[in-house]
């Protein structure tokens, strides 16, 4: 679940789709095999939202999921 929430939640553009995406994952800290991963997971977002507001066009989630070895 993490990664293709990765993947969609990286197009987001709107305040409102980012969130979204943070709440889907953040959903996830219930379930324990997730519980590590979701902070990294909402790391890589952070990351990824910063690239695009600083105008990065299209920045990679691959590079950034392959980083931290959730890929």
């Amino acid at each position: 679940m993490l990664v293709p929430t990765l993947i969609v939640g990286s197009m987001m553009f709107t305040r409102e789709g980012r969130y979204q995406a943070k709440r889907v994952i953040e959903a996830l800290r219930s379930d324990a095999s997730f519980s590590y991963d979701v902070e990294e997971a909402l790391r890589i977002l952070d990351q990824l939202y910063k690239l695009k507001d600083q105008g990065v066009q299209d920045p990679s989630w691959r590079s950034l999921l392959q980083d931290i070895l959730l890929l």
